[in-house]
């Protein structure tokens, strides 16, 4: 199954077993693109914190790392917040963006 069609099989049993109100499930559909966005598999070992990583800042590329966790490590902060400056395309506090390579 392609990861699209996991994505949509997760979606389809979370719907068709549980009573999830309208808020909550886009609370849920938001933490599941960001999983897949990120290279989440099922079935297998967790891939988005292993995918390399470069920083730009001002569409300049300053550094790259080997994964979003050496990222967070080496600048001193969450690896959710690079998950999502990844995700969303934000320019973080510092000014940086996080792109995956």
């Amino acid at each position: 199954m392609t990861i699209q069609g996991q994505k949509k099989a997760i979606e389809r049993d979370l719907l068709m077993y549980f009573d999830i109100p309208t808020y909550d499930w886009l609370i849920i559909k938001q933490s599941l693109d960001m999983m897949f966005a990120l290279g989440y598999e099922e079935g297998g070992s967790q891939k988005a914190h292993r995918k390399s990583v470069k920083q730009l800042k001002d569409g300049v590329v300053l550094r790259e790392f080997n994964s979003v966790t050496e990222a967070a490590r080496i600048m001193k902060v969450d690896k959710s917040a690079i998950s999502k400056n990844i995700l969303r395309g934000n320019i973080s506090r510092g000014g940086f963006k996080y792109e995956i390579i």
